[in-house]
Formats: structure tokens, sequence, C-alpha cells
């Protein structure tokens, strides 16, 4: 089963004993349709509070990525007080040096920018960005591609970053 972090009331677990909400709303299912209800009034009312400091489409975006990652490292009761982050992945998370993480940024910059010059572009896009952290991602071993492009979702437990 595919888990992603954001449980709450009505999580599941899988086989490994990892707890999260798979990705597909299993049908008849009231309790979990209304844990993944609560979830999104979360989302939602986190938007809905910050919304005033997005003024574009762009900023908006930033926003909800925060809204997750705020809302993936909450304590909830229903994971015995951890984080969505903390119970789907473990203490087994990367740690990088200041050297090593500038050093992992020039490199995806330095591929998002030839990118972006193949392209015809003057400026990093978004695209390019994406593209070189992806691939920097596969060159490390981080994410696997199984098919025409669809990255796993299930990450590498070195990945976590509560």
């Amino acid at each position: 089963m595919n888990l992603r972090p954001l449980p709450c009331e009505g999580s599941i677990h899988d086989s490994n004993g990892l707890s999260g909400i798979p990705m597909n709303s299993p049908p008849n299912t009231a309790r979990y349709n209304g844990a993944i209800e609560h979830t999104q009034g979360e989302f939602k009312n986190y938007l809905r509070r910050w919304e005033w400091k997005a003024n574009t489409i762009d900023e908006f975006g930033l926003l909800a990525e925060t809204a997750a990652h705020e809302l993936n490292h909450r304590p909830r009761r229903c994971l015995k007080g951890q984080t969505a982050c903390r119970a789907y992945f473990g203490n087994n998370r990367m740690r990088y040096s200041k050297h090593q993480r500038k050093s992992i940024y020039n490199w995806i910059r330095d591929l998002a920018t030839e990118i972006s010059i193949r392209a015809g572009k003057r400026m990093i896009s978004p695209m390019a960005w994406r593209m070189a952290a992806k691939q920097w991602l596969v060159k490390n071993g981080l994410i696997r591609i199984q098919r025409a492009g669809k990255v796993l979702p299930d990450f590498s437990s070195k990945l976590c970053h509560n």
C-alpha cells in the first residue's frame, strides 16, 4: 500500500508499521473519509489564515507547500504525539554539512541553468529547477523513476527532514 505522511484520526498502518493515509480514498469508510475531510479543513484553514501574504499564483503555490510542511510536522494524538513525517520516515534522516548543502545547491543550480539555456530562457524557470532537483535525487539514489517519468511515492527514508 502506498502511504504518504499527513495522517490524522483514522490513519492506517502498512505492513512495516508505518502510519499514513493511502493515496486513494476507499469507498464506504466513513471514519477514513472524515479524517480526509478534517485534514483538508486544516489545510484550507492554514491557507485562509496566511493568504494575505501571497500576491501571485507562484507565491500561493509556495504557501500551499508551506502548509503541507506545517501539517506534516504537527504532533498528532493518533500517532502518540509524533509528527506524520517522523512516524513515516522514523529517525533515519540525512544530515549534510553546510559545505555539502552548498555543493548540492550549486550542482542543481548549474544543471537548472543549463536546462533553461537549452530551452531558450534567460532566467532559470521553476520547471528547470524541478528537473535539476529530480536529476540530483535520481543520481544519488534517493528516488527512482519506475515508468515514463513517474516518481515512486515511497521516497527513501533518508529524505526525512524533521
